[in-house]
């Protein structure tokens, strides 16, 4: 009789938790749009397509052209001496052998200037662009892995209760029918027409049923706490349709989703793209002498201004500069060891995608 209150007391508790206010029927759409706007999971794959988004734009602007704008101020000393120039001076005549000397001792010191380069040839960058690029693909298809593994775990939690559902159906239907038959036996037990023995398995069988639907129940209870885990909503599963027939799904064969996998997995795929992204990297270091030529255009404007052993002075540098820049690194340990980081990195990532 104790049990029997246990059953109930606990039926009435999965009851008003499962039917609660704040809980609404629902389909698997609407579960599955519910978790993509909640799994962390997901929005982290989200987040990180957007970052790919911005790798594939910085891949883009490194072969583009920059312009920087440099200033600067400081304090400086300043001692300049010529001797042995030769001097012109309009109705004097040109001398020759004389010396100059300016002096400046802390004197203000002000630079400004505007710098533009643009790369004409350079391995590394375009290597480097292509890291990025490649990159980026690898956050694409990520999203597509995330978002089809959430499919996949809704889809899973969402039949499980469904099942659940129709497990407690089916044991309240048998449940219904062992309390008729205990109730039978019970009046002819009564009447002499049915022993002790009948009545006490019927009870077991009474007693089993409550127990099989009550782990059903809180079996259905958990499908639902998985379900609001991935959502952050409370729900009620809809049954499915009447007229659905599961054998009219066809699966297909193993050979033939074996093929499909290897053509089409996310998690494959982005195998593939990490060894593209690690032979890149090869590919910038491939040669100990890799030049870089960039085209690049300058102005400046350099001024000292102050006081020094000979009185009051200025100097005023003006630059305005059009030109190619070759550069050519001179030692190789540095390269060598990234180019045999990336190659071994590189295996790695081809023995993971085997």
């Amino acid at each position: 009789m104790k049990f029997e209150i246990v059953i109930a007391a606990l039926q009435a508790v999965l009851i008003s938790i499962l039917f609660s206010s704040n809980t609404f029927a629902a389909d698997l759409l609407e579960v599955w749009q519910a978790a993509k706007g909640h799994d962390p999971e997901y929005l982290a794959a989200q987040s990180d397509k957007s970052a790919g988004e911005a790798r594939r734009q910085l891949g883009d602007s490194l072969l583009r052209p920059s312009v920087n704008f440099v200033a600067g101020a400081g304090i400086v000393n300043e001692n300049s001496t010529t001797t042995g120039a030769q001097v012109s001076m309009p109705g004097f005549g040109t001398f020759s052998g004389a010396n100059f000397n300016t002096s400046i001792n802390y004197g203000a010191r002000t630079k400004i200037g505007i710098q533009a380069s643009q790369p004409l040839y350079d391995r590394e960058l375009s290597a480097q662009k292509g890291q990025l690029q490649l990159s980026a693909d690898v956050s694409d298809m990520g999203m597509i892995a995330a978002d089809r593994t959430l499919v996949l775990q809704v889809a899973e939690n969402y039949f499980e209760a469904l099942k659940s559902q129709s497990i407690i159906n089916l044991l309240i239907e048998q449940q219904n029918a062992v309390a008729n038959t205990y109730s039978e036996i019970n009046k002819r037990h009564h009447l002499g027409d049915a022993s002790k023995i009948d009545l006490q398995e019927t009870a077991e069988q009474v007693e089993a049923v409550k127990a099989k639907l009550l782990n059903v129940q809180l079996a259905y209870r958990n499908d639902l706490l998985m379900l609001t885990e991935l959502t952050g909503k409370n729900f009620t599963i809809n049954s499915l349709d009447g007229n659905f027939n599961a054998a009219n799904i066809s699966a297909g064969g193993v050979n033939e989703w074996i093929v499909k996998a290897k053509l089409q997995s996310p998690r494959l795929k982005i195998l593939a793209l990490q060894e593209q992204v690690k032979l890149a990297e090869i590919e910038k270091y491939n040669s100990s002498l890799s030049p870089k030529v960039n085209l690049f255009a300058q102005i400046e404007r350099d001024e000292v201004t102050g006081y020094g052993d000979f009185g009051s002075a200025s100097n005023t540098t003006s630059n305005n500069m059009l030109g190619v820049q070759l550069t050519v690194p001179l030692t190789d340990g540095y390269r060598s060891a990234k180019k045999d980081e990336a190659y071994y990195l590189a295996e790695k990532a081809k023995q993971e995608y085997e």
